[in-house]
């Protein structure tokens, strides 16, 4: 509209004429017209500015869309999402609601509405003109945002079952309501620190979420199952009494037992321990208490039998992998024993090269297949995995009551003689004597017999480099002992 288009609506609006009476009124009413412009002006500003659809609705039950040209067909809130908000607004109930709000004049109203995937805040705004103002916003993805919170705050992050926190709010409500029949079942994993320290912390959770995933399949939807620490899951069961708490172990023991992880390279082991409601242990703490006694008795009687158990199974995954079933492990003993012998070594300590031959290298069962298999030398960074092997054999011989005593000669077992061995670079007599007779046997019968990277070294040559490294790698007196019986030493080997 133009400048004298505008002038001439004016004119018309007000109806003044030249010769009108009230034409002297006619500058206050041209200056109010441009202000009630400005409002409108900074009114129509406002609506577009803000995000949500507005609609009128009259004490007839009509509804006048307010500013909604805006929506896009293509957005959340397109032309089919506001024709299912029309219909919403019209059904009876909501529609009742609102009537009475417009007849009261009552003060602002808010509602959830839900639309399909869809959620919307409906809020219902009196004009105290026989109308009402409708705001209506899509809240959906606040919704879903929300919702995702209140999951992540009751659920733990790694098995997906519900937490500590939820567990023990819910079971302190049924304890409140005196519920009967109420039980709670307390699992705990046996060696869980020693998978950790041998295969990793990967290995420990999935671990964890194997026996998460066994419990869910066992209970399904019968009961509240919720992670309650490192290693312990907890169920709250309801309409239960000791006979069934009882089968349930049992049954539950029966599958634990028949649990592995990694195609049975890992044996996994339960404590189960249950406690049932009652008037003596009618508290959370109390119930808590009487199945964790339990669990942990039994833990108590299984504990070395488990860890033996565990380390077996490594050293049988150890086997699998690693070129111990064509006979190392063997060959080593019988030259380590036989130096032991020829140094007249007291017979505890010939007993502790005896295991240190056969277990040194255990650590090796937490190095990844494709550096311990490689078929070639290693990379520097290969290398530093590789030689954790050290303190990873340590940590599982540590929790051995038969090889504890033997854990830090397997942490040492590749210290050099002049200090620049692994992991801690000690040398000379500082490394013990069992080591540096493993050390020399080791690299002997690694040279002389074939590897998967190098077919085994000539006689002359694998002298060659004992002698190369003498008071290097090698104890320089144990290297002479050594060359002085080598014939009988290579008699031995072929024994076996």
């Amino acid at each position: 509209m133009t400048q004298n288009e505008q002038d001439q609506l004016r004119r018309k609006i007000i109806g003044l004429g030249e010769m009108s009476n009230r034409k002297n009124y006619y500058p206050e009413l041209m200056g109010k017209i441009k202000e009630l412009e400005r409002v409108n002006g900074r009114n129509d500003a406002l609506l577009k500015a803000i995000p949500d659809l507005l609609i009128l609705r009259n004490q007839s039950g009509e509804y006048f869309e307010y500013y909604g040209d805006k929506i896009d067909p293509d957005a959340p809130l397109g032309d089919e999402t506001k024709q299912l908000l029309m219909d919403a607004l019209f059904d009876s109930e909501l529609s009742n609601r609102i009537e009475e709000i417009v007849v009261s004049a009552e003060n602002l109203e808010s509602f959830e509405l839900q639309i399909q995937n869809l959620w919307f805040e409906l809020r219902v705004v009196p004009t105290h003109k026989g109308e009402v103002l409708l705001i209506i916003r899509d809240i959906t993805e606040t919704k879903v945002f929300y919702d995702k919170l209140q999951y992540m705050a009751t659920r733990d992050y790694l098995t997906d079952i519900y937490n500590r926190s939820y567990f023990e709010e819910s079971l302190s409500q049924k304890c409140s309501a005196c519920e009967e029949g109420l039980g709670i079942m307390l699992f705990d994993i046996d060696g869980l620190k020693l998978i950790n320290d041998a295969f990793g912390h990967i290995t420990g959770d999935r671990l964890i979420c194997a026996v998460s995933d066994l419990l869910k399949s066992h209970f399904r939807d019968k009961a509240i199952l919720g992670r309650l620490g490192g290693d312990e899951f907890g169920v709250v069961l309801s309409k239960v009494n000791e006979k069934i708490l009882d089968r349930m172990t049992h049954d539950l023991e029966q599958k634990f037992r028949h649990l592995y992880l990694d195609n049975q390279r890992i044996k996994i082991s339960v404590s189960i321990g249950y406690a049932l409601w009652s008037e003596t242990f009618n508290k959370t703490h109390l119930l808590f208490a009487e199945a964790d006694q339990m669990m942990y008795h039994k833990k108590l009687l299984k504990s070395g039998s488990v860890r033996n158990e565990i380390v077996t199974t490594m050293m049988s995954a150890l086997e699998a992998r690693d070129y111990i079933t064509e006979g190392h492990a063997e060959r080593l003993e019988s030259i380590a024993l036989f130096l032991g012998q020829k140094l007249d070594l007291p017979v505890h300590q010939l007993g502790s090269i005896r295991l240190l031959a056969k277990f040194h290298d255990f650590g090796k069962v937490g190095i990844p297949d494709n550096i311990l298999m490689k078929p070639g030398p290693l990379t520097d960074e290969e290398m530093n995995i590789m030689k954790t092997h050290c303190e990873i054999g340590q940590r599982i011989a540590s929790a051995s009551t038969e090889l504890a005593h033997i854990a830090n000669l397997i942490l040492m077992h590749h210290e050099r003689w002049d200090g620049t061995g692994y992991p801690l670079g000690i040398s000379g007599l500082e490394i013990p004597i069992e080591c540096r007779i493993l050390s020399l046997a080791d690299a002997y019968d690694a040279m002389t017999n074939d590897r998967p990277y190098r077919k085994a070294m000539p006689k002359k040559l694998v002298l060659e480099e004992i002698k190369r490294f003498k008071g290097r790698q090698f104890d320089p007196e144990l290297t002479e002992l050594f060359l002085e019986y080598l014939d009988e030493i290579e008699a031995l080997k072929e024994d076996k």
